[in-house]
């Protein structure tokens, strides 16, 4: 099975570098934006506690290990 594909690029002379992005400004839905932006945030936060968490009771766990050790050695 053979997949191919070609781009097609057009050149458009009345755009300027500083103008191309007010199609996207004027489509005026930014409620929708600004709701991914909340979600994503929301999404870092909530993946940055579960780390956090993982890694305090693994760091408890080695630490408690480590108190056992050093009680049994003396």
């Amino acid at each position: 099975m053979t997949f191919t594909y070609t781009i097609t690029m057009k050149n458009n002379s009345k755009l300027t570098w500083q103008s191309r992005m007010d199609h996207y400004r004027k489509t005026g839905n930014d409620s929708i934006h600004k709701m991914q932006l909340i979600i994503s945030v929301a999404i870092v936060i909530l993946v940055g506690i579960i780390v956090a968490m993982i890694l305090q009771r693994s760091l408890n766990r080695d630490f408690s290990n480590i108190e056992k050790s050093s009680a049994r050695r003396k």
